[in-house]
């Protein structure tokens, strides 16, 4: 329909005769400037249809009223919700939601100044979470030096001195749970100290241990 209204607007404002159709005054020896020819003008909806195909089956109504919104929310300067609206309803990607709103908006309200395209666009991934770096506090646990635990020496101090109640530690140089992996260990009672090396594989303990330093 609004396509309609516009062609008859272009046609009542441009169709009425030229200076051409009057009898030229046999004095003047100018002659009349010829009737200008009328571009056709095509409906915005046939041009966003065009530039995608996937809505050649969508009714024009329904084009024309998503340009309406288009328009207002650029006049608002708030491009970016219509931007995720579209990108939810239709299953489209960022940028492709980006496009067709940009789309849209050229042709249905082309005077219409638009923000910078660049901020609404999707171009670098979402870095990587960075893993959590090597603890320095050990709690029981058989535990990775260097992507669990960091190296180094550390300390521990249990409440009570009786052999049932000492705390065993053991650095290992794989997991597998063979005594051959067993670089050293030992049981603390009380106050006890031992360092992890860079290229011990594991730790093993039933305690926790604090690193100086």
């Amino acid at each position: 329909m609004a396509a309609v209204v516009l062609a008859a607007m272009l046609a009542a404002c441009g169709g009425e005769s030229g200076s051409g159709d009057k009898p030229v005054t046999p004095t003047t020896t100018t002659s009349a400037s010829p009737t200008p020819r009328l571009v056709p003008t095509i409906a915005p909806a046939s041009i966003v249809k065009k530039q995608y195909p996937q809505f050649v089956s969508t009714d024009d109504a329904t084009i024309d009223e998503t340009g309406a919104n288009v328009c207002r929310v650029t006049r608002d300067s708030n491009l970016g919700t219509v931007v995720s609206a579209v990108q939810d309803s239709l299953h489209m990607s960022r940028n492709e939601a980006v496009d067709f709103v940009y789309a849209v908006a050229i042709a249905y309200c082309p005077e219409v100044p638009r923000p910078d395209i660049a901020p609404l666009l999707s171009t670098t991934p979402t870095p990587p979470v960075a893993p959590p770096a090597p603890a320095t506090t050990i709690t029981p646990g058989t535990w990775l030096v260097g992507s669990n635990i960091q190296p180094g020496t550390y300390e521990t101090t249990t409440a009570s001195t009786a052999i049932t109640d000492s705390c065993y530690w053991a650095r290992l140089s794989g997991t597998s749970g063979d005594s051959d992996e067993i670089l050293a260990n030992g049981n603390v009672q009380g106050h006890g100290i031992v360092t992890i090396k860079p290229t011990d594989n594991a730790f093993q303990t039933r305690c926790t241990w604090t690193k100086l330093g």
